[in-house]
């Protein structure tokens, strides 16, 4: 939309990601902090980056409650594109984490619920956040627990845009669904939820590994997480619910927030928003002890150094190999699975397309993200890609030494669905779509449109804006017959000494008009004449259910 240059004000840069700068500023009109998400330049020609910008953005309009921040705005300027947010004057629960180093369990099981209460209306506007994870949580200075950052959220019916295997995020708190490109449900924020907990309570992310893959291969290959905790300071019944929200199996943790607040809330929780405040911002009024009150330790297939037993396993290992040959061959089915080290003579494989972030899969059983260095033995592999936007490579490469292969991928053209739609206005209004304008009413034929949701709004001077959601089916006709809510204002008219009053070129009387007068909306012209005077001409605009007083002098 088209905005005053001054509507808003950057004053400094709160932080920068991947996809956006993050500044404090102030809404110039109301003289108040505000948070300015602004999209980068370069990405801002970049559509399908802008869609997921325009999508965060409209998520945020849906939702309205406590525990999410509120969006104030959406603003377009040239080529530039923001989202205006509340500002919470407070700390991220990452930042409170690396302060206290972990988190009292009364103080958890406060946040937890407030968080829980957030997700909880997030999931029954049937959204998934996707980046639950302590940096998008703040704490704000009256102790209100919020949920930020929507810039990975989606709809349950778009889950599947992010192609299974692109990591976009933080995999640290990913469930294994996640990155494994299987379905991700409500229970996926869950698993993110749940890794939360464990960092707040103990300071650490159990997962987190030296680099992103060992983190990824910690999620994707992880039995259970076994707890040592002191009963008397954490309930035994908490560990179970923690225990249940970190399942491998998304079908075996709590459906969903709701779920999953209800046995939260059955605990008495002593902690008020009041002390929570005390807790954060106070440095001496909590004592918090530097050493957490529970451990965890990821319980992973122990490594044997005995003769033996190393190998049987290792022929166990080969035969494993073996059987999953067989089964892909078969079943054509892909799996991720991340190579560990062996001690056969290996080679370093160094795979690089253009774009960057592509699918790519070596004999359809590793799974790797563009650009990757991986290490494989000496043999002939088969490289694949499976990104649905390009066209499919299939190639293979015969490694004998360290070596590279370059890919360069070749967007798809996409077939794009149409349908129409037909428009009736009475009295008529300027038709807009998606926020563009397309026509004056009458049309004068039907409008083709991509199939799938978009919005209709219909504006008329002197009748009330009209707003719809609409959906487009393919090689269909969507009728629409609108008659536009008449709406209207007062005027109130003094004329000094007298004279004859004029509307839209209607008389409406002689002065002094003793009651106010009932005014369509919008513009409207005036004209006032006395014999003895040159006639009076203004316009005015009349505003819904307001008051509106002129006076005319001759």
């Amino acid at each position: 939309m088209k905005s005053d240059e001054r509507k808003y004000l950057l004053k400094e840069t709160i932080a920068t990601g991947g996809m956006a700068t993050i500044y404090k500023g102030v809404q110039i009109s109301l003289n108040r902090e505000v948070v300015i998400k602004k999209l980068h330049p370069h990405l801002s020609q970049d559509a399908n980056f802008v869609k997921r910008f325009k999508r965060e953005a409209a998520i945020l309009g849906k939702l309205k409650h406590e525990n999410i921040v509120s969006i104030i705005d959406f603003y377009e300027k040239d080529e530039d594109k923001f989202i205006i947010l509340e500002y919470i004057k407070g700390k991220s629960l990452k930042s409170v984490i690396k302060e206290k180093k972990n988190i009292p369990f009364e103080y958890t099981l406060f946040i937890l619920r407030e968080v829980l209460k957030g997700l909880s209306y997030i999931h029954s506007q049937q959204i998934l956040h996707r980046d639950l994870k302590p940096d998008n949580i703040m704490l704000s200075d009256d102790g209100t627990v919020k949920i930020t950052d929507f810039g990975l959220a989606f709809g349950k019916e778009l889950i599947n845009v992010t192609n299974p295997g692109t990591y976009i995020g933080t995999p640290a708190y990913f469930p294994p669904e996640q990155l494994a490109g299987r379905e991700i449900t409500l229970a996926s924020d869950i698993f993110s939820l749940g890794v939360t907990v464990i960092e707040m309570i103990t300071g650490t992310n159990p997962f987190e590994g030296k680099d992103q893959f060992e983190t990824i291969n910690n999620i994707l290959y992880f039995k259970k997480i076994d707890f040592d905790y002191d009963p008397d300071n954490i309930p035994s019944i908490f560990i179970d619910i923690v225990n249940s929200m970190l399942n491998r199996d998304p079908s075996k943790r709590p459906s969903s927030a709701d779920e999953l607040l209800e046995k939260i809330e059955k605990f008495k929780i002593g902690i008020s928003k009041e002390q929570l405040r005390e807790f954060i911002f106070s440095e001496n009024t909590v004592e918090v002890s530097s050493k957490p009150i529970i451990k965890v330790k990821l319980k992973k297939r122990s490594r044997y150094r005995d003769t033996a037993i190393f190998i049987t396993l290792l022929l166990l290992f080969i035969s494993i190999i073996f059987y999953q040959f067989y089964y892909f061959s078969k079943n054509q089915k892909i799996e991720t699975i991340y190579l560990k080290e062996e001690q056969a003579e290996k080679f370093e494989l160094y795979v690089f397309t253009d774009p960057k972030e592509i699918q790519i899969t070596i004999n359809d059983s590793i799974v790797i993200l563009t650009p990757q260095k991986i290490s494989l033995e000496k043999g002939v592999y088969r490289i694949s890609s499976l990104n649905p936007d390009y066209e499919k490579i299939d190639t293979t490469v015969e490694l004998n030494k360290n070596d590279s292969i370059f890919l360069k991928m070749e967007k798809k053209v996409e077939k794009i669905d149409y349908g129409f739609l037909s428009v009736n206005v009475i009295p008529w209004a300027n038709l807009y779509i998606d926020e563009k304008f397309i026509d004056r009413t009458p049309l004068s034929k039907s409008i083709k449109l991509e199939v799938g949701k978009h919005i209709i709004t219909l504006k008329h001077p002197n009748r009330k804006e009209y707003f719809k959601e609409i959906f487009i089916e393919k090689d269909k006709v969507l009728k629409m017959d609108v008659e536009l809510e008449k709406a209207y204002g007062y005027l109130r008219i003094v004329v000094r000494p007298w004279g004859k009053v004029y509307i839209d070129d209607y008389y409406i009387g002689t002065t002094p008009i003793g009651d106010s007068i009932k005014l369509l909306i919008g513009p409207h012209k005036i004209k006032i004449e006395n014999p003895s005077f040159d006639p009076i001409e203004d316009e005015i605009y009349i505003n819904e259910e307001e008051l509106s007083k002129k006076i005319y002098s001759f």
